[in-house]
């Protein structure tokens, strides 16, 4: 179970789901109160025109709202409440209240009230500053459609088979109107009537469902038959008519169709096309991460949205794109919360992901000293890393820009053959953020004398060289150290020797400048070598 807790203008709605069963939470439009619906797994909040909590029941495989649509695209209260009479295609615009008033004459008079030309917007509705905007609108001369010319994709511009909701659909976010082809699947699940209240139960066991005996409102505006027959639209056109389920307490028709000028109910069922929204990025960030991003995914890919990114449930100003730099935030106790609201630019629908935590973590403060700054060759210098920032980490000195093998204490004594300038990093281990000491050089004064210096004593051979080379002395020496530096000072190699020559070895040792310190009990003496 999860619970999630939204507050949007001055409502705030707590809502424990399912994680197996929820994938969106749908809650409110233009400022109305919210609706939560629970499809199959959490990861966005929908929001549209909903103020009534609803769930759904499954039969046959479709996923049927248990209220009827009122007035606002809201579900009513109760199961038994009838509902609004909407006209074929037309969205919530007040026309579908039962007592809403008629066009042209508020009367029950046969009239001619057809609208078109410039009386209809970009969708195809009634324009608001139109006499007939929120009223219903007579219509008895042939073909009786409210609208003219008629338009078969008001409700559904996808097939019979793939629905796609358009931004006229009354039904709230994640919920559309049924095809006829789900009615007909609901029809199938059986039916009783019921005189109090009067209607039809579809399906059995616990997968009801209730549909109320709504009458219809007439093409003269007048309300009949209600507690009688039961009309509610389908989204699918037929010729100059459009299908709906029309039933009795003796027969029920689930392809039946009418003249799209009359009001009917509206039952809505599950938008499995919903669009969802996700965030990906990093929870954790380092002070001053240059490259911190957020990214909105989407699903389906490609979906027609605009964005919008909300820092701490304030909006962002200009953060209208799919990713959101976050590289300017400062460090803190407390997390940051984003999220991003998408718009669906055909249904209108405003998504919002759920919230991304994002914590920024305070870099440490290394500065780093040496106890000398100039050297002879091979002197050894005490580098001390001084730290202030929260444990644990892993820390690492450099030479030149090289890691130094092994050096991961604070304090390292080196000893450096040539001038060299150390560094310093620490890392810490939780958030991974890697702090960059300040530059200190040592200068090597007395530096490695050359090996032409000292061809009295010693030959090289070859040198540079590839696998190996041979140390030939003029004379004998007695026992000897013999050892091999790379040019920051660490050793590589020892060796215990005696006698007038000595092959050195390769092996694994990288190609480079090496410098041969040979201690005998007469002088301590350096030569370089190089390896190719």
């Amino acid at each position: 179970m999860r619970n999630v807790a939204i507050g949007i203008a001055c409502l705030t709605v707590t809502a424990t789901i399912n994680a197996q069963e929820a994938k969106s939470m749908f809650i409110m439009k233009d400022g109305k109160a919210t609706n939560i619906v629970a499809v199959s797994e959490v990861d966005s909040i929908i929001l549209r025109n909903s103020s009534i909590y609803e769930v759904g029941v499954v039969i046959n495989g479709v996923r049927w709202a248990t209220r009827n649509l009122g007035e606002g695209g809201n579900f009513v209260e109760n199961p038994e409440d009838l509902g609004a009479m909407y006209q074929w295609g037309r969205k919530t615009d007040g026309h579908e209240n039962r007592t809403s008033p008629n066009y042209p004459t508020n009367d029950y008079s046969v009239e001619n009230g057809v609208v078109s030309g410039m009386a209809l917007d970009a969708n195809g509705q009634v324009k608001g500053e139109h006499a007939a905007y929120g009223k219903f609108i007579k219509q008895n001369a042939d073909p009786r459609d409210w609208r003219s010319p008629q338009d078969g994709s008001l409700w559904n511009t996808g097939t019979e088979a793939a629905p796609l909701i358009t931004a006229n659909d009354p039904c709230p976010c994640g919920w559309r109107l049924p095809t006829r082809t789900e009615w007909n699947s609901l029809n199938a699940a059986g039916s009783v009537w019921g005189s109090t209240p009067a209607g039809r139960t579809f399906g059995s066991g616990e997968n009801t469902l209730f549909l109320p005996a709504t009458g219809t409102r007439k093409s003269n505006g007048e309300l009949d038959f209600a507690g009688t027959y039961g009309n509610y639209w389908s989204s699918t056109p037929t010729g100059t008519s459009a299908h709906n389920l029309h039933f009795s307490n003796s027969a029920v028709q689930s392809s039946s169709f009418s003249q799209r000028a009359l009001g009917f109910a509206v039952r809505c069922v599950e938008d499995t096309n919903t669009i969802s929204v996700a965030i990906e990025g990093s929870t954790i960030i380092c002070e001053n991460d240059s490259s911190a991003t957020l990214f909105a995914i989407l699903d389906p890919v490609g979906a027609n949205v605009t964005y919008q990114w909300y820092l701490n449930g304030v909006e962002i100003e200009n953060a209208v794109a799919s990713t959101l730099s976050i590289a300017h935030l400062e460090p803190s106790s407390t997390s940051y919360i984003f999220y991003v609201e998408i718009t669906a630019i055909e249904s209108g629908c405003r998504i919002i992901s759920e919230y991304h935590a994002v914590n920024v973590m305070q870099i440490p403060v290394v500065d780093i000293v040496a106890d000398k700054s100039e050297i002879s060759a091979g002197e050894t210098v005490i580098l001390t890393a001084n730290i202030t920032g929260e444990p644990p980490m892993t820390y690492q000195w450099y030479a030149n820009g090289e890691i130094i093998p092994n050096a991961n204490d604070p304090i390292w004594y080196a000893n450096p053959l040539i001038t060299t300038t150390f560094t310093f990093t620490a890392t810490q281990d939780d958030s991974g953020c890697v702090a960059h000491s300040n530059a200190v050089t040592v200068t090597v004064t007395v530096s490695v004398p050359d090996i032409n210096n000292n061809t009295d004593v010693i030959t090289i051979f070859p040198n540079p060289c590839n696998s190996f080379t041979t140390i030939r002395f003029y004379e004998a020496v007695p026992q000897s150290n013999i050892v091999l530096y790379n040019m920051r000072g660490q050793k590589v190699r020892e060796i215990e020797f005696s006698g007038t020559e000595y092959v050195l070895e390769r092996g694994e040792l990288p190609t480079g400048g090496y410098v041969l310190q040979i201690n005998s009990s007469k002088s301590l003496k350096y030569w370089k070598i190089i390896f190719e």
